[in-house]
């Protein structure tokens, strides 16, 4: 056997190399570029407008394109957390991952869950609909009660989060416009539980409905703002939109809103959201953002058939980037802004309706986010309520990509349930984040509220918080115990997103009150240049008046002839005032010859010689 020379094996390795990396190349580009025929036969199909529009109709949202792709969610569980799901022939149920007792419930309690799974799952099967993730399966996740968090069991949002992947929460509490949910620790606990150990450390993705108690023609109408419970930086926060793309008129609003989904109105005639029912049914009667959460976690299902590798965070990051704010119909609801780093938000729709073929393609060559960072700013003076100087100055900061903002306010304040707040980052970027409540009575507001607006932004400069008096109501007689602004992101530079500039700002419009700074001032005494020796000696120019001045000396009573030989008190006194009217003059005189620069004149002196005689 011949051997070869180091340099020849060094080519034949190249070569070798470079095969195995075109044929890989190839391989990958062969996947992506797969594509399935979809033979859809379900019988309720045509009706299913949000999917595949109808003759007259502008948009859906755009599954077709992922289903062509070949991904269809296999692969992906999603449970359904609310009070039930019943067997169905259209739904693939995975019995032995359940969450409490699946056997119990009536008829009634089961019908909402099991018309939230068929959105999700419903399989392609000839009966009735097809679900957006048909090859995913579903977990049946039951809670005893939908409507009162007190009693709420955190536990199913961990429940085996090794196989589950999505948790989806179409239920939500009826707001009254009077009360504020925190979000309680064992529910944070469970949060962050399940995004941190779930999916192997990925991190589960929670799907929440906002509620339905938006109705603004109403007193009562409230917003998801004061319900921590759905808008916190855990979970993706849904809003339901109709066919037109204007809001449902029951829908609420807040900062934390992420994405829009189609759903229908209560008592809706056309444009109707099917999905199976119980007693192996079907159904039209399906509405709300109950509808439009399922829409959101069959979603999330089909990205993660496209890319297993995807973590909870990674997920925001694609909704926020493939979601359509910028629909010409959504400018004449004058709903929307657009932040500084150009993304159209809005408090009503998120950053926009859901866009299913969008999000598979870009979840294909999605490279993960970095590692989450925070950063905490405090402004820890007492304010009035109107003040200028409720701002908060984030500095050395090395998030460089914002993505949650939390807001901490202590407000006391007799109407402080009743007070507009808006929170203006950096950028301008403004953000209602706190709308008022006309209902709302708190006189001590202590909450935290949650901003989805200045994603992508860079967060370092002055954060400001402005209030507004709503309801007839004025800001007087009020203070701002504490403002503290948590900031969530990442360090931009070591990700593929587009890095934004740092904000510039005049800092003159951020003086810091000097009532609670003046400790703080630093020490400019020693500063301050020694111009004592500057000043003039007019000494020298002073006119010699004393001999000048009449003897006196001879006029003076002569006392020496005493007995006791010692001078007579009164007498003192005399000479001591005599002599002190004499300084006091004096230095009158100097006095103005100093200010006037100027000698005395012959009538001065003589003045100053006849008030000696006298």
């Amino acid at each position: 056997m011949v051997p070869f020379p180091t340099e020849i094996k060094k080519i034949f390795a190249a070569v070798y190399l470079c095969i195995f990396f075109m044929s890989f190349k190839q391989l990958c580009q062969l996947v992506e570029s797969q594509t399935c025929d979809i033979i859809i036969e379900d019988e309720l199909w045509p009706l299913q407008w949000y999917l595949n529009k109808s003759e007259g109709d502008q948009y859906d949202m755009n599954v077709l394109p992922a289903w062509r792709s070949c991904i269809n969610g296999t692969g992906v569980t999603v449970g359904v957390v609310d009070k039930g799901v019943q067997d169905h022939i259209d739904l693939k149920i995975n019995k032995h991952i359940g969450f409490g007792d699946v056997n119990a419930g009536t008829v009634i309690s089961l019908q909402h869950g099991t018309r939230v799974a068929g959105i999700i799952g419903a399989l392609t099967n000839k009966n009735f609909t097809i679900g957006i993730a048909f090859g995913s399966e579903i977990a049946d996740l039951k809670i005893a009660s939908t409507a009162v968090w007190e009693t709420f069991d955190v536990a199913v949002f961990f429940h085996r989060m090794d196989i589950i992947d999505i948790y989806s929460c179409s239920f939500a509490n009826f707001h009254t416009g009077t009360k504020t949910y925190k979000l309680e620790k064992n529910q944070e606990d469970a949060f962050i539980k399940g995004t941190t150990l779930g999916r192997g450390g990925l991190g589960s993705v929670f799907v929440f409905a906002t509620g339905n108690s938006g109705d603004e023609t109403k007193i009562s109408h409230d917003s998801c703002a004061f319900d921590r419970l759905v808008t916190n930086r855990y979970v993706i926060s849904v809003a339901g939109i109709q066919n037109d793309l204007s809001k449902v008129p029951n829908g609420e609003a807040c900062s934390a809103m992420m994405v829009a989904a189609f759903t229908a109105k209560g008592g809706a005639k056309h444009h109707e959201i099917v999905t199976t029912d119980v007693g192996n049914k079907s159904t039209g009667y399906f509405n709300h953002n109950s509808a439009a959460v399922p829409m959101v976690s069959g979603a999330v299902a089909l990205a993660f058939s496209a890319n297993p590798k995807l973590s909870y965070r990674d997920v925001m990051h694609l909704l926020v980037l493939t979601s359509r704010g910028d629909l010409p119909e959504f400018k004449q609801g004058n709903y929307f802004i657009k932040n500084a780093a150009n993304l159209s938000v809005s408090s009503y729709f998120g950053f926009g309706l859901l866009d299913m073929g969008a999000l598979v393609k870009r979840s294909r060559g999605w490279n993960n986010v970095p590692v989450k960072e925070s950063c905490n700013a405090i402004n820890p003076h007492r304010n009035p309520v109107e003040s200028p100087y409720n701002f908060v100055h984030v500095h050395s900061c090395n998030i460089s990509y914002t993505e949650h903002v939390e807001v901490s306010l202590k407000v006391n304040h007799r109407h402080a349930g009743q007070i507009q707040w808006v929170l203006i980052s950096p950028h301008g970027t403004r953000s209602t984040i706190l709308p008022g409540r006309i209902l709302d009575s708190t006189k001590y507001m202590n909450f935290t509220v949650l901003t989805v607006q200045m994603w992508g932004e860079t967060p370092n400069g002055y954060w400001t918080l402005e209030p507004t008096a709503l309801f007839e109501i004025n800001l007087d007689g009020g203070t701002v115990e504490l403002i503290s602004l948590t900031i969530h992101g990442f360090n931009c530079s070591s990700s593929d997103l587009k890095c934004l500039k740092p904000a510039v700002q005049d800092k003159s419009l951020f003086t810091t009150p000097l009532p609670d700074v003046t400790d703080k001032l630093p020490d400019v005494t020693d500063t301050l240049p020694d111009v004592t020796d500057k000043l003039p000696d007019v000494t020298d120019r002073l006119p010699d008046v004393t001999d000048k001045l009449p003897d006196v000396t001879d006029k003076l009573p002569d006392v020496t002839d005493k007995s006791d030989k010692r001078p007579n008190s009164t007498i003192m006194i005399i000479i001591v005032v005599v002599l002190g009217i004499g300084l006091v003059i004096s230095g009158i005189l100097l006095l103005c010859y100093v200010k006037k620069k100027k000698q005395f004149s012959f009538k001065d002196r003589l003045r100053i010689y006849q008030l000696s005689e006298k």
